[in-house]
């Protein structure tokens, strides 16, 4: 099943996160890969840490994609095509960083992939073909600001998340163990 979690609201990569940890308490496998960030952030080194949780992320961040040189978001676009071509290759294989093991990844989290698809780095195409891929065998759960309506359609799980009031609006920037 597909899960879209999408808006301008905090908590998308918490909520997914959270999907994680209960996952992996089960002892369902867990592939959870960040676009857009680097690995650095809090809950990558929790779940860097869980049984049955492999990890994939770019190795560096550019930060905002406002700020990116052209240059730098070319190199993205490489790296989120990258990851989205080693996440399909996953797909119904094992989710580990043996390539023989034998267990299937049964929960696949793709944070901020939204954001990557809505500026380009990675197509609507690719993501439409990641849902078949991952038919009811798995859980694919997408994060991001914004989703197309051809997502949308496809999801089973669609959550909006809708900022009413945010510390950052005020100029309070993102706070370690908070936001980040």
């Amino acid at each position: 099943m597909t899960h879209i979690y999408y808006g301008n609201g905090k908590g998308k990569t918490t909520a997914a996160t959270g999907l994680a940890v209960r996952a992996a308490g089960r002892g369902i496998p867990v592939c959870f890969v960040q676009f857009l960030k680097d690995g650095s952030s809090g809950e990558i080194s929790i779940l860097r840490n869980l049984p049955g949780v492999f990890l994939m992320h770019p190795p560096v961040s550019y930060g905002f994609t406002r700020n990116m040189t052209e240059e730098q978001k070319h190199k993205t676009a490489e790296i989120c095509r990258s990851l989205l071509a080693q996440v399909k290759l996953r797909v119904g294989a094992p989710c580990s960083t043996k390539p023989d093991a034998k267990d299937v990844a049964s929960l696949i989290i793709l944070d901020e992939v939204l954001h990557a698809e809505r500026h380009g780095f990675v197509t609507e195409d690719d993501l439409l073909e990641l849902i078949e891929l991952a038919g009811e065998k798995n859980e694919l759960i997408l994060t991001g600001a914004q989703a197309s309506e051809a997502l949308l359609a496809h999801a089973d799980y669609v959550t909006n998340f809708v900022k009413e009031k945010h510390p950052f609006d005020a100029g309070v920037p993102a706070r370690t163990g908070i936001e980040r």
